[in-house]
């Protein structure tokens, strides 16, 4: 019987897998999708995020940094046209080498990782989780606890919720080109024409990437071309053929949907408890979440013994607390910062 059982290779899955491993638990990691895998993500890296990964994984490498390699912030025009930059220290990487580099170094750490398996169900018992799995084959595990970091529409969450979380959807395109935009920045704009949540662009090696999302996965298409008019009318872009495109979900930021770390003996992290900061940066969300979760769980059980899950959702709640306040308070910032998200102000 494993320790711990985690739906998910991505930010959270291997910084709660590689935690563990190193401090000797035994733990499976299941992955759905390939581990060297695209992702509808920016993939920049915040202070905050730079410093836990090189605290659990060591040294970022070289070779999963791109052009411009340092991120000095990000500006945010709302929908009266206003802007406003907030500064900052980040690193820009490739977000699907940076997350194989991270799998690749919790598997060497001692966890089990396995890709193109996906958690389909689970089965809470007295003592443990038995977890079904489709890989090659179908086969259970035994874990004795569950922890679903497989997204805002993972199989854990809609198994345990009887329904997948509430969503934004986005796209996300690569064009070799150029944009004129302060490379060194990340640019969001708010104006509902471009987006039902929020549009964004910034610069990776020698791609422009524009992303539009919304609640209404309809809408995209529509939002896409109007962005990318307003880019090439107003920044004077020029986008060569699409190179690649990714979709993606991510959940909604709303009061209405607070953060839920799971019941029982499963638990929730990253994007499927909900933790995301405002223009949809999900990645340092993803790695507190999980650094929480890792050191409850080393705090409450030794390797091989039976955690308390009461206990254990305890002091998952109080490692969070002050991450989930931050987080907050970002939101409360966005919506005196714009009318469309006025209502955050009020969570």
């Amino acid at each position: 019987m494993y320790d711990v059982i985690i739906s998910g290779a991505g930010a959270a899955g291997c910084v709660a897998a590689k935690l563990l491993a190193d401090a000797g638990y035994s733990v499976l990691v299941a992955e759905k999708m390939s581990l060297l895998r695209e992702k509808s993500c920016n993939g920049i890296l915040i202070r905050k995020s730079i410093a836990i990964t090189e605290h659990v994984f060591g040294q970022i490498p070289q070779a999963v940094r791109c052009n411009p390699q340092i991120n000095k912030g990000f500006t945010l025009l709302n929908e009266q046209r206003v802007k406003s930059t907030v500064e900052g220290h980040g690193m820009n990487v490739w977000r699907n080498l940076f997350n194989y580099w991270m799998a690749v170094e919790t598997e060497d750490a001692g966890a089990r990782v396995l890709e193109k398996t996906e958690v389909i169900d689970f089965r809470i018992e007295e003592d443990h989780v038995a977890v079904s799995l489709l890989g090659k084959k179908t086969r259970t595990e035994k874990g004795r606890v569950l922890l679903g970091c497989d997204g805002v529409t993972g199989a854990v969450r809609k198994t345990l919720r009887n329904r997948p979380g509430d969503s934004i959807a986005t796209y996300q395109t690569f064009s070799p080109g150029s944009v004129d935009l302060d490379p060194d920045y990340f640019h969001a704009y708010l104006q509902p024409e471009y987006s039902g949540h929020a549009a964004w662009c910034c610069i990776k090696d020698e791609f422009v990437v524009i992303t539009v999302s919304g609640r209404d996965p309809s809408m995209l298409p529509e939002y896409y071309q109007k962005f990318t008019e307003y880019l090439v009318k107003e920044f004077d872009a020029e986008l060569g053929d699409v190179q690649w495109e990714e979709y993606g979900l991510l959940p909604d930021v709303a009061p209405t949907n607070p953060v839920d770390i799971g019941e029982g003996r499963i638990f929730f992290a990253g994007d499927a408890a909900n933790f995301l900061t405002p223009v949809c940066e999900g990645i340092s969300p993803a790695f507190m979440s999980a650094y929480a979760f890792a050191e409850a769980y080393k705090r409450i059980c030794k390797p091989g013994e039976d955690p308390n899950p009461e206990k254990l959702r305890d002091e998952y709640e109080r490692n969070l607390a002050s991450s989930r306040e931050h987080m907050y308070q970002q939101w409360k910032m966005l919506g005196y910062a714009s009318p469309r998200f006025a209502y955050l102000t009020n969570v």
